[in-house]
């Protein structure tokens, strides 16, 4: 690990935080352990791209007393004699110190014993030679530093008058509340022009200091601004304020963000703001700093904008910056928030690299702090290195270490750059460092546009690893060599990168799971404040009386998606859509609010929802939308109905329907030849005006519909706005509210928002949990990600920056050492970008600019002019005689502009290829100044200028000039004020300006283009040019343009206050190119005068670009060119004839389309021809091929099969279902008009109407009810109210235990189970007490203290006295203010003076005590099992400390009752189901004997069998299955697995007669009954399972009959009962339900034949007599009768030895010694035995062969 880079080590070691601590316990028992752990200390400490880690790492050393034990180990090792130990462990201490004092010197003091020693240990002469010099220099360093720091800590002690009073280092970057007041000035000293700073640091302070204050002056003195004239009660001037200040602005909920957790916001939208342009303008845009208080900024919250693509709604997503906020600090408070008009995010990274800059670090100090201008060669360089074919620049150039280009306008100063960077890069061994490894150049521009284009140049000739870091380049010729799109390439896992990538990946999976936490709170809050969200999330939120007073009015709710909760309906959504679809279809009324009003915002609402996109940036779009819509389907209170446009769906298909017929009808009509032709007319006029009339109806509709689509829109993207009004109810308001619906409307609305809001702060503080471990997270991402842009960028020949993203990279640059930087637009630059830009590492700086054009701009104008922070580290470098370079000739500009530009550059020269430039087309001269006194006008808003007269007049001149058949990428139009840039955006569209680029002056720097229209815009009576003034902003806006150059402007006014325009317009007059107006001179025609255009109204003179004669060229058709006169398509190409074309087409019919069309539209005209297919004439547009034409003749000739025409058109398919209705009679006799498509249908449709055993009639049919024989359940609601006190849902007769949520609470907890679930008893103490008398017992056990009826001596808010009992909840009724309430008469008892009352917290009623008491103790009359209710609204007591015992023991009887009801506990019941399963699985194994592990296996199982049971078998175990895994929407109950139970029985018995008759058809008669029975259920009712046993038997009968008949068979006898065979085939197997009658006359069929199969003599049959005797075992001559005939056997030997009575007549059987009872005899039928078992015979014969019992 030691040899590991620094960081790479860093983030190992705290990787395993458990591992970490382990192994510095460690340490402390093994010295050697301890040596090795401190030199990997050692290189860790080294690290400076991982902060956050090295934190961690440090605080867990301090944590675990490792320090503690070093000092131990370093006392020990005084003693020792080991040199080199001393010298490894004094340097690596050494080192470890000073690193971390440098990173953080507020650790200074955790090392002060340790250097102590260390001390002691280097100055001990003993150890003289084994500690170097370097190391001694670290101590005596250090010493100084520590002595300094003591000196800081000593109390009242000044510093140095003209010395900096703080250490800029430890002066924050963010800007404190006393630098905001203004209680702590800024200690400011000039940037020196000239000369030298006294040492690094000197300088660095003056830099820092005066940065910090140019961005937090304009916040200081603009909040001190707005807070005076807030007390003095005045406004503000806008263009003088240097803030925005905006209110109203609220925490809207939080956002997961690549920066953190952030928050999303929303502003007040006024109607200022509503006309501000956004995009334009740059007003909280991404890294703007704003400061949020909601005390007049006597505290305040800073944060930064990351987010604000829905700004026009008021919305956008800030960062917190300062570390010690909370999130609860920032929740629920109105803010007034305050953003500086200087853009924060360019000045942070600068200020925190000036921090960490030192002496060590700082390239160049002879230069920069010293202003030595001698220059020596790059370190690099050899003295005999030379370069072929270099120019002087470059030369020089490439052979100073401090090299500065001057480039004025168009001299090729970025071509110049990127010469030296091909010369360089080509060389790129010379500049390798010493160990022979080759680094990056760094090139750096102040702009993203600028570094792209000196990018993409650098790109067209080397083909090395190019890397433009930053996330801004538009340049799609970049996109490849972006830092980005080299993270997502393939690197090898053991490469530096890989290494790297592996770190960040591994980063990125903590900072996954961590964030997996918070996103689903942060879902969940967004959907709160976007929907309604329904009551039972809702539930812990509201009070019990709230909660029950809601569910008083609870709607039952539908399954569709406009259905709506109880609280949905209570806010009066249903008012929203009414006003919403006012709003829509009549416009909204001003004057009218509905119902106390539901605008109850105060400008807060917008015209769009909170979108889902709004959400969770980081996050993967898809993962979270599932997350989302499955969220907010379980939060959602609400959904817009869509009723409306269902029906008007409906009416339109019924429209077209009839539409589609009348046309049929109207050509019927026309082909109908024995109407007459008066006739024909007066009925297709008739059918024209019905179909015009349900066209317009048609159209009607579907203008509603979209209509009423926006009216879902609307109420949408209201509800939000309601959501997130500021007008909440307070707590006190919300806990004083009993009954919700009393409030009216905006009272109702109040409460929940006050609801939403206690929801979202609870959910607030969960994700407070979760924040720190987060942001550590997050940190230590962002590092890893740091070291691997660092390997990418170490790795790369080229990288290219912004100066604020080389700030932001400044500890990986110093890493990388580029040993050669470029900067590109040096002089606009702030001197401090600059310094931020060099690490330690760079031997070579090359500075190209030009300080006459921009220079830097500073924020606030007295550090620009007093203190010199406008001047550049180029132009004071310049000044203080740098060598540099000045480039003369330029290759840009016509002679006529580079004359503009000689009064700034008299030196300038022109290169020969600029004066062959042609003329401007379409005006008399190439460069024109257009001079006017029209006034300019102030936007306030953008502190900017416009001049409409400018605006108009450039509009027009650049339109004329595109008509000269100019490119749009030709022409420029500049303007100096963004005002101004907005005008001319308005007047020029995208459309008819097409490529035109307008912009302001300041971004276009760099920029040219062949015609330049420039606007100056300022012109007022004042004479005030502002920085028009400025040589610099001249010089940059007057040299843009290579051919032709136009500027409108006041140039009197300009020439009156400025010197240099004066000389600039004075040499243009000598020229005569100033004037009023434009000459436009015509191309078609120069011999004519030009038009002047001294207005844009001129320009109409030349419409089209020439002038106003007719163009008069006759065009390819023939016809005259109809336009004016015309620069663009000379030769006509792209004309296009607008006259009628006069063709004809075959039918001789006149060509509707113009002359251009080629080849002509088609023929619409109607004709009458013939379809081939069917010969039916057809009326069809002219151009129509009648073969391809389907025939629309109706009806169709066609007969279906079944007899019936087709009722389509003629062309169309035939009708697959007949619609005709025809009788049909059932097998069951009832007659029923049908569809003649369900003629094949065996089910009768004749409604069954059977009374049914529960009293209902059967809503069945006589095909569902199969005859009568198995009716449908009754599908009557049960609506009995349970014990539980809610009412039934279940089907009749279908009784479930109760689903509902469980209502029981305490002042703990609330149960969280359904009702039908025993509650688990509360385990907590009990909260009744008073001054007199405490509970001891649990809350759930009864209360061992009487009620307490001494008064309650509280004092209500009225100042009265309360007039409840001691230690009960206060009543919220007053005796004198609530009087008439109080003692209105109830019990009788309510207006004695000394009257307590209790109030009961269910329902919020206040009851008389001794009333109550007497009331609450009566027993019930009816002894029924159910709660106590209110004697006033009867809603259940479940909640009352008075009345705790009573409501205790009537829970815990009706808990027995639940478990009775349930049957047992949850295990029990879990093996009764398991018992049904594996009788289930023991039938399903008796039919197939194989596996059921797979499906194929099963099926294969089910083959042999009936596809009935096999089907039913697999219902009942999908069922149980579902039960198992608690995936059925039931309560698990013994009721519902006897029902299982009993569905498995009955199939059993079917199955088993399937099985035994398998060689019948007839048995199929019973599959309904089977398909029936297994249908899923919870209970069977009564009708059923008498229908079922009917089946039953009727089953068990045929079997019987079946089995009788088959031995009848075998006996011969079968066709004396052939009969009574018949007879119980024909009943059995009727369709109807068979009658008592019926069954008796079968059983006596079957009874008459089970005589026939009676064996003589045994009065049984053969079956029965094998059947017992298998049962017996016996062997021959054990069977005996009695006198009467009747058998009985006698076993072991098979004599006589007892006597006993026949069961069956009571006759003597057996007998005594051997010896047969007189009138008994052997029974040979039985097993043809010849003689008894015991006897003389059987000793002597062998007669037990079993072989013959049959």
């Amino acid at each position: 690990m030691e040899k590991n880079d620094a960081s790479i080590i860093v983030m190992e070691l705290t990787n395993k935080d458990i591992a970490l601590r382990k192994c510095i316990v460690r340490t402390k028992l093994d010295p050697e352990l301890l040596l090795l752990f401190l030199k990997v200390l050692n290189k860790a400490f080294e690290s400076v791209d991982v902060p956050t880690a090295l934190y961690t790492l440090f605080e867990i050393l301090c944590e675990e007393g490792f320090w503690e034990a070093l000092l131990t180990f370093l006392i020990d090792l005084q003693s020792s004699f080991d040199s080199d130990t001393k010298h490894t462990v004094v340097t690596c201490v050494t080192q470890i110190m000073t690193n971390q004092v440098a990173k953080n010197p507020m650790t200074i003091s955790v090392f002060r014993r340790l250097f102590t020693i260390i001390k002691m240990i280097a100055d001990d002469p003993a150890n003289a030679s084994d500690i170097n010099d370097v190391t001694r220099k670290s101590l005596n360093d250090f010493a100084d530093l520590n002595n300094a720091y003591r000196k800081d800590e000593k109390p009242n002690e000044r510093s140095h008058e003209g010395k900096p009073p703080d250490d800029f280092r430890t002066i924050p970057v963010l800007p404190r509340i006393e630098d905001i007041k203004g209680f702590s000035q800024p200690f400011l000293r000039k940037n020196k022009l000239g000369g030298q700073y006294g040492d690094v640091d000197d300088y660095l302070d003056v830099q820092l200091i005066l940065l910090r204050e140019d961005f937090i002056g304009p916040l200081r003195d603009g909040i001190t601004e707005y807070i005076k004239h807030k007390q003095s009660k005045t406004k503000p001037n806008v263009r003088h304020t240097d803030v925005r200040i905006y209110r109203n602005v609220i925490v809207v909920g939080p956002e997961l963000t690549e920066f953190g957790l952030s928050f999303k916001m929303k502003m007040e939208i006024t109607q200022g703001l509503r006309k501000i342009h956004w995009e334009l303008g740059k007003r909280l845009i991404y890294g703007s700093l704003v400061c949020l208080s909601d005390n007049e900024f006597d505290t305040l919250v800073l944060a930064t904008v990351i987010d604000n693509e829905k700004i026009r709604d008021g919305l956008f997503t800030v960062f917190i910056e300062n570390e010690n906020v909370k999130i609860s600090d920032v929740l629920n408070r109105n803010f007034t928030m305050a953003e500086s008009t200087v853009y924060f995010e360019s000045y942070k990274h600068v200020l925190y690299g000036l921090q960490s800059i030192n002496e060590t670090n700082f390239s160049f100090a002879k230069h920069i702090i010293f202003s030595q201008p001698k220059c020596s060669p790059p370190a690099y360089s050899d003295h005999e290195t030379t370069f072929d074919s270099q120019l002087r620049a470059i030369q020089n150039a490439l052979s100073r270490e401090f090299a500065i280009i001057q480039g004025p306008p168009g001299t090729g100063k970025a071509y110049i750059g990127l010469k030296l960077a091909k010369v360089l890069l080509h060389n790129k061994d010379t500049w390798g460092n010493e160990s022979g490894m080759t680094s990056p150049m760094l090139i750096v521009c102040y702009t993203n546009h600028a570094l792209d284009q000196f990018l993409e140049g650098v790109a067209k000739f080397y083909r090395g690893d190019l890397v433009r870091v930053g996330d801004r380049s538009k340049s799609e010729r970049l996109k490849n060599y972006t830092l980005k799109q080299y993270r997502m390439g393939a690197n090898s896992p053991r490469s530096a990168i890989g290494k790297m990538t592996q770190l960040k990946n591994s980063a990125r999976k903590d900072l996954d799971k961590s964030q997996t936490k918070i996103r689903d709170l942060t879902i969940t809050i967004q959907i709160c404040l976007q929907i309604i969200i329904n009551e039972e999330t809702l539930r812990d939120v509201l009070s019990d009386r709230q909660f029950q007073s809601l569910q008083t009015n609870r709607i039952s709710t539908n399954t569709d998606d406009s259905a709506q909760s109880t609280i949905a309906h209570w806010l009066r959504t249903d008012l929203i859509e009414h006003e919403c679809r006012l709003t829509i279809y009549e416009g909204p009324n001003e004057d009218e609010d509905l119902e106390n009003g539901i605008h109850v915002t105060t400008g807060n609402e917008r015209s769009a929802s909170i979108l889902f996109e709004d959400i969770l940036p980081e996050f993967d779009t898809s993962e979270v939308a599932i997350l989302y819509q499955a969220r907010r389907k379980i939060l959602s209170g609400y959904n817009v109905t869509k009723e409306y446009v269902h029906e008007i769906l409906n009416h339109i298909t019924k429209i077209r329907f009839n539409l589609n017929e009348i046309e049929l009808n109207i050509k019927e009509v026309k082909s109908n030849e024995e109407l007459s032709k008066k006739e024909q007319k007066n009925k297709i006029k008739e059918l024209q005006r019905d179909h015009k009339r349900m066209k317009q109806e048609e159209n009607d509709l579907q203008f509603r519909l979209k209509q009423e689509q926006l009216i879902r829109k609307s109420v949408k993207n209201k509800i939000p706005n309601l959501i997130l009004s500021h007008d909440l109810m307070t707590h006190q308001e919300a806990c004083d509210v009993d009954d919700i619906w009393k409030l009216n409307l905006k009272d109702r609305w109040r409460l929940y928002r006050s609801c939403v809001q206690t929801y979202c702060l609870y959910l607030y503080h969960k994700i407070e949990q979760e924040r720190e471990g987060f942001k550590i997270i997050a940190k230590r991402y962002k590092e890893a990600q740091m070291l691997e842009d660092r390997e990418i960028l170490r790795h790369s020949s080229v990288i290219g920056m912004t100066t604020t993203c080389a700030a932001r990279y400044l500890s990986t640059l110093r890493d990388i050492k580029p040993p050669i930087v470029i900067v590109e637009e040096a002089a606009e630059v702030l001197e401090a970008h600059i310094i931020t830009t060099l690490s330690d590492g760079c031997k070579h700086l090359i500075l190209i600019g030009d300080h006459k054009q921009l220079r830097p701009n500073p924020s606030v104008y007295i550090l620009a002019t007093r203190y010199n922070l406008n001047i550049s580290l180029f132009e004071r470098m310049v000044n203080n005689g740098v060598p540099h370079d000045c480039l003369e000739l330029q290759h840009r500009m016509r002679p006529d502009i580079a004359d503009i530009m000689r009064h700034i550059y008299p030196g300038l020269q022109d290169h020969n290829h600029v004066r062959c430039y042609g003329d401007v087309k379409g005006l008399a001269k190439n460069v024109m100044f257009i001079n006017h006194n029209e006034p300019e006008i102030s936007n306030g808003e953008l502190k900017s200028y416009a001049n409409p007269f400018e605006a108009d007049y450039v509009a027009k001149l650049a339109k004329h000039l595109l008509l000269q058949d100019y490119n749009g990428s030709q022409i420029t139009v500049l303007t100096t004020y963004t005002g101004q840039l907005l005008e001319l955006k308005r007047r020029m569209n995208r459309d008819e300006y097409e490529g035109v680029n307008v912009t302001v002056v300041d971004n276009y720097q760099g920029e040219e283009n062949d015609i330049v229209i420039l606007s100056l815009v300022r012109s007022n009576h004042e004479n005030r040019i502002g920085f028009l003034k400025t040589e610099n902003r001249i010089c940059v806006a007057l040299s843009r343009a290579k051919m032709g150059f136009f500027v409108v402007g006041n140039f009197d006014q300009l020439s009156s206050v400025s010197s240099l325009w004066k000389a600039i317009t004075d040499d243009m007059i000598k020229r005569g190119s100033i004037s009023r107006g434009l000459q436009l001179r015509c191309a078609n025609h120069p011999n004519d005068p030009p038009k002047i255009a001294k207005t844009a109204m001129d320009f109409h003179d030349a419409p089209l670009g020439g002038c106003t004669k007719m163009c008069g060229a006759r065009l390819n058709c023939g016809h005259t060119c109809p336009l004016k006169c015309h620069i663009k398509d000379p030769s006509h190409k792209l004309m296009k004839c607008q006259k009628p074309c006069y063709q004809h087409c075959e039918r001789n019919h006149q060509c509707t389309g113009k002359c251009y069309q080629d080849p002509c539209p088609p023929c619409k005209v109607i004709v009458t021809m013939t379809i081939p297919q069917c010969g039916h004439l057809q009326d069809i547009e002219c151009n129509l091929d009648p073969s391809k034409v389907i025939c629309n003749t109706k009806p169709c000739p066609t007969r279906l099969d079944c007899g019936h025409p087709c009722t389509h058109a003629c062309g169309y398919p035939h009708t697959e279902n007949c619609e005709y209705e025809i009788e049909k009679k059932f097998s069951c006799g009832h007659t029923c008009t049908i569809r003649c498509c369900q003629k094949n249908s065996e089910q009768c449709i004749q409604p069954c109407g059977s009374i049914l055993q529960c009293g209902h009639e059967c809503n069945g049919t006589c095909g569902s009810c199969l005859n009568g024989r198995y009716h449908d359940r009754c599908r009557q609601k049960c609506s009995r109210i349970l014990i539980c006190g809610h009412q039934c849902k279940s089907p009749c007769a279908h009784c479930l235990p109760c689903d509902q949520k469980c209502q029981n609470k305490c002042v703990h907890s609330t149960c969280n189970k359904l009702c039908g679930i025993p509650c688990t008893p509360c385990k907590e103490p009990c909260t009744w007490s008073c001054k007199h008398d405490q509970c001891s017992k649990l809350c759930s056990e009864p209360c061992n203290r009487p009620p307490c009826n001494k008064p309650c001596e509280r004092i209500l808010n009225c100042n009265h006295i309360c007039i409840g009992l001691c230690g009960e909840p206060c009543p919220h009724l007053c005796r004198i203010c609530d009087k008439e309430k109080v003692t209105e008469i109830f019990f009788g008892t309510e207006e004695l003076q000394n009257a307590r009352f209790v109030k009961l917290d269910d329902c919020g009623h206040v009851l008389e005590s001794t009333g109550l008491d007497y009331y609450m103790n009566m027993k019930e009359e009816t002894g029924e099992l159910c709660f106590k209710c209110c004697p006033k609204c009867k809603t259940p007591i479940r909640k009352c400390v008075r009345y705790g015992n009573i409501v205790n023991k009537q829970l815990r009887d009706i808990e027995q009752v639940k478990i009775a009801i349930l049957g047992g506990s949850f295990g029990k019941l879990k093996t009764m189901l398991d018992l049904e399963t594996k009788f289930l699985l023991k039938q399903k194994n008796q039919i197939s004997k194989s596996s059921y592990a797979s499906i194929s296996a099963t099926e294969l199982a089910f083959k042999s069998c009936n596809a009935a049971i096999r089907n039913a078998y697999f219902k009942i175990q999908k069922r149980i299955t579902s039960l198992k895994e608690n995936k059925s929407f039931i309560i698990l109950s013994q009721q519902v697995i006897q029902t299982i139970n009993v569905q498995l029985q009955v199939i059993h018995k079917f199955e088993t007669l399937f099985e035994m008759t398998v060689n019948t058809q007839r048995m199929s008669f019973f599959e309904d009954i089977v398909k029936k029975v297994a249908e899923a259920r919870f209970v069977f009712s009564e009708q059923e399972l008498m229908d079922i046993n009917t089946e039953l038997n009727r089953a068990q009968l045929y079997f019987k009959c079946h089995k009788l008949e088959k031995h009848l068979k075998r006996v011969g006898k079968h066709s004396k009962v052939t009969n009574d065979i018949n007879f119980v085939r024909n009943t059995l197997f009727s369709v109807h339900v068979l009658t008592a009658d019926e069954f008796d006359q079968v059983r006596a069929c079957l009874d008459r034949m089970k005589d026939m199969a009676m064996i003589p003599g045994l009065k049984i049959t053969e079956e029965e007599r094998i059947s017992i005797t298998q049962a017996m075992k016996l062997n021959k001559g054990h069977w005996f009768k009695c006198p009467n005939g009747h058998v009985y056997a006698i076993d072991d030997c098979g004599g006589a030895n007892q006597r006993s009575k026949c069961p069956e007549c009571k006759a003597d059987i057996g007998g005594e010694h051997h010896r047969l009872a007189e009138g008994n005899q052997l029974a040979s039928e039985m097993d043809g035995a010849t003689f008894a078992a015991y006897s003389e015979e059987a000793n002597n014969r062998w007669n037990f062969n079993h072989n013959d019992l049959h």
